[in-house]
């Protein structure tokens, strides 16, 4: 099904998120002196803006509004079948 390939690939985008800003971030050391690894919670902590999946979607959204602005003579609105109501 189609939903469960969009629900697996939002999973997976989050997943790689975390993975590259761990890297970014890098490890934190315990007060007895060893790293590990931040866990989810730390890294929505550190993050002060929305996660990669809500920042996609308001994109598109803007990008959607665009191309309702557009002349309906405009080829990318009559490829997307965009044409005014």
């Amino acid at each position: 099904m189609w939903c469960d390939a969009i629900i697996s690939n939002v999973y997976f985008v989050l997943f790689f998120e975390r993975k590259i800003l761990r890297k970014i971030y890098g490890p934190t050391q315990n007060p007895d002196g060893t790293w590990r690894i931040k866990t989810n919670d730390e890294m929505r902590q550190r993050m002060k803006q929305d996660d990669i999946i809500k920042f996609i979607k308001s994109q598109r959204l803007r990008w959607v509004a665009h191309v309702m602005r557009m002349e309906n003579t405009r080829t990318t609105k009559k490829n997307n079948g965009m044409e005014a109501i």
